[in-house]
């Protein structure tokens, strides 16, 4: 459900997995509004920079407000922040999965229950300058009730021919009924993009998972 704008960092495309799912769909009610969310990515055990940790990318005073924000909405601390507004009333958890990425991966196991899904998977990924990422994907996504989501992913395998670990963790809530109450400090322009409408089929981005 979330992607995060273009803040989201390098790797994160690791974890748009570009899934093709031929099994049946699990729907599931969602409150349509604004909502918030935050991402962390790993890289064997080694965070990757967020805008926060980008020298000059911010001021101490914008620092500030983002932190702040953050911790007002129980967003965890040094994840990438980001917002997105949510049209839709219901969500296919499955094509939330294929959305979250173009190609490259592809699913050999999905498990769908009400409100969760696990999948495991093999990617192939070109992934320009960082060199081809190639390994085994496996993940899980939940929402519970209608206001709270939650999706891990780790991948095993290489990157430009060197061993890597990687793990992606992504988090959204539910905050405002109107996608205009934006809260100071997660405002388009600080977090560096646009708004984007998730519209009918659940697909984010208030940056671009």
């Amino acid at each position: 459900m979330w992607q995060a704008k273009k803040a989201y960092v390098g790797l994160s495309v690791l974890f748009g997995l570009g899934v093709q799912v031929a099994h049946a769909a699990t729907s599931v009610a969602v409150q349509p509004g604004l909502w918030v969310g935050a991402s962390e990515t790993t890289i064997n055990g080694k965070r990757l920079p967020t805008l926060l940790d980008i020298r000059g990318a911010l001021s101490a005073e914008q620092k500030s407000q983002i932190t702040k924000a953050m911790s007002a909405h129980g967003l965890p601390a040094g994840w990438q922040p980001g917002t997105m507004c949510v049209t839709a009333s219901s969500y296919d958890l499955n094509a939330f999965l294929s959305a979250a990425g173009r190609q490259g991966c592809a699913l050999s196991s999905v498990q769908s229950t009400p409100g969760h899904v696990r999948f495991k998977g093999r990617c192939d990924l070109p992934n320009p300058g960082l060199g081809p990422t190639v390994g085994d994907v496996e993940g899980e996504l939940s929402l519970t009730g209608k206001t709270d989501w939650r999706m891990e992913t780790r991948m095993t395998g290489t990157i430009g021919g060197y061993a890597m670990t990687s793990v992606s963790k992504q988090m959204g809530k539910w905050i405002a009924a109107d996608c205009r109450a934006v809260p100071k400090g997660l405002e388009d322009g600080l977090l560096g993009g646009a708004a984007d409408d998730e519209g009918d089929a659940g697909e984010d981005t208030h940056t671009e998972p």
